[in-house]
């Protein structure tokens, strides 16, 4: 009776994620990464773990963490860093998604994919959402909110002090975003007066809120925290 009690009580735990589609899946953990829900609920994460909307991953020092979710879209998060899957859903086609390696063009039938960044930096990659649905893609940061073009980039948030000086015609002002782009664009739109600026591959630029500040090359954060491609991280 007491085991069927106990069996009865770990299905009523587990019945929130599994009445839940999954986000995406761990590909890749290097160190300690964690998962909170949105109940406050924390679990380990491994490689092969699945990751839910709602939910926050936390990496510790010398971590990383590469998630790929059910569009095909992978972010890869780094060191010290925390990343929320905001609002997540994605419907694939009939057939399932075909834009790896598969014949004819894989479209959304519908889908969100927004990413709060709350701490750290992480690199992303688009999926199959913000490739068809570019409008119901966006990262959020604590100073600017990003919306895409079909994009491969990274978001760094400095307001601890990890991205240091950041060279000529940059602001001193930690409480800053670096963005930089690798292929596709962006299109950055600044939270305190909604100036908005078109960032290219190639093109790395910071902002405080207020203002963007264009810099000279790849900054110094991104050589102490490497991001590699997240399509080539397993």
């Amino acid at each position: 009776m007491k085991n069927f009690v106990f069996a009865c009580l770990l299905t009523l735990v587990s019945l929130p994620l599994a009445a839940q589609d999954q986000a995406g899946r761990a590909v890749l953990v290097v160190g300690q990464a964690a998962v909170t829900d949105a109940n406050g609920s924390q679990r380990i994460l491994r490689r092969g773990g699945a990751v839910y909307s709602g939910e926050t991953i936390t990496t510790q020092r010398h971590s990383y963490v590469n998630v790929e979710y059910t569009d095909e879209g992978r972010t890869l998060i780094g060191p010290d860093s925390q990343l929320k899957i905001e609002d997540y859903t994605y419907r694939p086609p009939a057939g399932g998604p075909r834009s790896r390696g598969g014949a004819g063009v894989a479209q959304a039938d519908s889908g969100r994919s927004v990413f709060s960044l709350l701490k750290g930096g992480f690199r992303a990659v688009t999926g199959l959402i913000g490739k068809n649905r570019r409008e119901n893609y966006a990262v959020r940061t604590s100073v600017a909110t990003i919306g895409i073009r079909g994009t491969d980039a990274v978001y760094v948030d400095c307001s601890d002090g990890r991205c240091g000086d950041l060279g000529p015609g940059s602001s001193e002002d930690m409480s800053s975003v670096v963005i930089g782009v690798y292929e596709g664009g962006i299109t950055a739109t600044n939270l305190n007066n909604g100036q908005t600026l078109d960032i290219d591959p190639g093109q790395f630029v910071q902002t405080n809120g207020t203002s963007f500040y264009t810099l000279a090359g790849m900054p110094g954060v991104l050589v102490t925290m490497p991001m590699q491609d997240p399509q080539t991280c397993e």
